[in-house]
């Protein structure tokens, strides 16, 4: 005949193991958090400028603001940049996020930035009729819901 510990055992251990199951999803699935959209990070603004470079190289066609790809990009003020040709090939959209609006205070008060556009001061209308006579077909996307 069985003894009370010795029922008891495997119902503690199996006890226990569950618990020690639940609290390992728990806490692994903490760090499956997402963290956000970057979409929603940093400050953006949208620049149409001349494209520059010989197109070689050590020199390639770019957007006047943006470094060559062997230079550093502005000591750190831009965090990411995009950007699109015009249907003339003169000119480049360029989307630029920094981390806060004084980092890309020297972007919109360069010469030769052609249109300049602050994201949550212009109007999506207004930035896309603006860029659509550079580029027949540009669209800023679909909107990111908060």
């Amino acid at each position: 005949m069985l003894s009370c510990n010795q029922l008891r055992s495997p119902l503690l251990q199996m006890t226990f193991r569950t618990c020690w199951l639940t609290l390992i999803v728990c806490i692994t699935s903490l760090f499956a958090q997402n963290r956000g959209l970057d979409r929603n990070t940093g400050h953006r603004v949208i620049l149409v400028v001349p494209i520059i470079g010989a197109g070689t190289y050590a020199d390639p066609k770019r957007p006047a603001l943006i470094p060559a790809p062997k230079d550093d990009v502005r000591n750190g003020l831009i965090r990411s940049f995009s950007w699109e040709r015009s249907d003339d090939g003169n000119f480049a959209i360029v989307e630029l996020v920094g981390k806060d609006p004084q980092a890309l205070q020297g972007f919109l008060a360069d010469v030769r930035v052609v249109k300049a556009f602050e994201n949550g001061k212009s109007k999506r209308g207004d930035i896309e009729t603006e860029i659509r006579k550079f580029k027949k077909n540009f669209s800023l996307g679909p909107e990111v819901r908060r």
